[in-house]
């Protein structure tokens, strides 16, 4: 999926979920048809939305919500990392000097979490900063457990019996994806 495509998704979750959850329950077959994807897709999302402290979804009944009110909810920017930590570090920097501001950044992957996170870090404001990747990279797994990236969507799952650190090529195991953070890397 492409940057565009995900960044649009949460973005239609989220406008959807304002605008129709007092009307009706917003679940994630509601979410995909708007959209026309999988309601995986959807889910997904909505756990990467939820971990950023924008929507959650009601345990039981079903439903997704917002956790924040709307109005509190402003998308600064936008800007291809072109897949490369380089480039997202570049990119990074810009805002950082452009915003005062910025409490989460979402990366379509996680080479450019990697280089978004160097260039907070670099200008000491990534502290309190919320930084997401996804695509399952090695070295994703040693950023989270530093603290300087929030959580990345895993597609392929690592072999839970070798520490991230060892690994020198990432073993491919096709499951569902799972979010890891710094209090579930030990699960994966």
């Amino acid at each position: 999926m492409q940057f565009s495509s995900r960044f649009t998704i949460a973005t239609h979750i989220l406008l959807c979920i304002a605008l129709f959850s007092e009307k009706e329950k917003v679940t994630s077959d509601f979410l995909a048809g708007s959209i026309s994807v999988n309601p995986v897709i959807v889910r997904n999302t909505l756990g990467l939305l939820s971990s950023a402290g924008l929507a959650g979804v009601r345990a039981g009944v079903g439903g997704a919500y917002l956790a924040k009110d709307a109005d509190d909810i402003t998308l600064l920017d936008k800007q291809s990392g072109d897949w490369l930590t380089e480039k997202a570090n570049e990119v990074m920097r810009d805002f950082l000097t452009k915003y005062e501001q910025i409490d989460g950044v979402f990366c379509a992957n996680d080479a450019m979490a990697e280089g978004a996170s160097q260039a907070a870090e670099a200008l000491g404001r990534l502290e309190g900063m919320q930084i997401w990747g996804a695509d399952g990279e090695t070295k994703a797994l040693e950023y989270i457990e530093q603290g300087k990236t929030a959580f990345r969507l895993m597609l392929y799952a690592l072999s839970a019996d070798i520490q991230p650190s060892q690994y020198l090529e990432t073993p491919v195991v096709k499951m569902g994806p799972i979010v890891a953070t710094q209090e579930t890397l030990d699960q994966i």
